[in-house]
């Protein structure tokens, strides 16, 4: 975390300086004697913290020994930092940040019926639950139960995620990490004109990268494994891809993500979804969603608000 802070302050010509004297502190990169002390001193510093990070957990290298002391001494060529130059700034205390427990309630319009939904969670976070205090580009969900009273319906049960997991870390020049997404539970799956309350569990795996407005793309190959009564066979394996856009700020948080899904047996699934939060306090906040999905030829167009309460 503090070596990501402190690449987040050099421009893109000084972290591939620092790129460069991390591969061989022997050589100076071009353009690095233009730079005046302090810049020279923080590309040296994160030369030297990100060698040490790729070799922490790996044997003794002579060359990576090499480097690093070269390293060393180049940056006890310069004046020290005081004690608030060194400073790395302090992330939000987690003790601020919102409650793990979730009660919600909202209202929605489908397909030209109204309904309303109820919402508990035991724990913990979600890509639009308000961000201060917690990591970004994370999630964990455990224990999320749905039930919904539609006209002309009793109420039922509409989803139920016993595990859900987001990490959608970017990569860049010095970290690569791969985005993943799983979850297993129920949801309800519009089949042969009906909703169907189906088991099912589902993974993904791609990438993330930064994008414009301090946001974050990212795509993932996915995977899906389902119960439906309404299938040819009862249970069947989807393959298929997704694309999304996140963006978390304090005073609220926007998530755009379109899935493609294609399944042994022949069924077809889209859906296309936009979330946006907006933080009313450290336990409050509002979210407008609007979803698309498409189960082979029939669509079906869904819109909501939603209070939530933390505690």
């Amino acid at each position: 975390s503090k070596l990501q802070k402190r690449l987040e302050t050099l421009n893109k010509s000084e972290q591939l300086m620092a790129l460069s004297l991390a591969q061989e502190a022997s050589e100076q990169p071009a353009d690095f004697d233009a730079l005046d002390e302090a810049s020279q001193r923080d590309v040296v510093t994160v030369a030297y913290s990100y060698l040490r990070y790729l070799n922490e957990t790996k044997e003794r290298d002579e060359q990576v020994a090499g480097n690093s002391f070269r390293l060393l001494k180049q940056l006890a060529s310069y004046p020290k930092l005081s004690h608030s130059e060194s400073l790395v700034e302090r992330p939000d205390d987690p003790m601020v940040g919102h409650g793990s427990g979730l009660l919600a309630v909202s209202g929605g319009y489908r397909d030209d019926l109204w309904y309303g939904d109820l919402e508990w969670r035991i724990a913990y976070h979600d890509l639009l639950d308000p961000i201060e205090g917690y990591p970004t580009d994370t999630s964990l969900n455990m224990g999320r139960l749905v039930v919904r009273a539609e006209e002309g319906e009793s109420m039922q049960l509409q989803r139920f995620d016993i595990l859900e997991i987001n990490s959608l870390y970017p990569r860049n020049r010095f970290f690569k990490p791969l985005a993943w997404q799983v979850n297993t539970g129920l949801d309800r799956q519009r089949t042969n004109g009906k909703d169907e309350l189906v088991p099912q569990v589902n993974a993904g795996v791609g990438v993330s990268f930064h994008a414009p407005f301090q946001g974050r793309v990212f795509t993932l190959l996915r995977t899906r494994a389902e119960y439906n009564s309404g299938f040819a066979h009862n249970w069947d394996l989807a393959g298929g891809g997704l694309v999304g856009y996140l963006r978390q700020q304090p005073y609220g948080n926007t998530l755009l993500q379109a899935e493609q899904l294609y399944f042994v047996g022949g069924v077809e699934r889209t859906a296309v979804e936009l979330g946006q939060s907006v933080t009313l306090g450290s336990n409050a906040s509002l979210r407008l969603s609007v979803k698309r999905t498409i189960h082979d030829s029939e669509g079906t167009n869904e819109a909501s608000l939603a209070y939530r309460y933390y505690y």
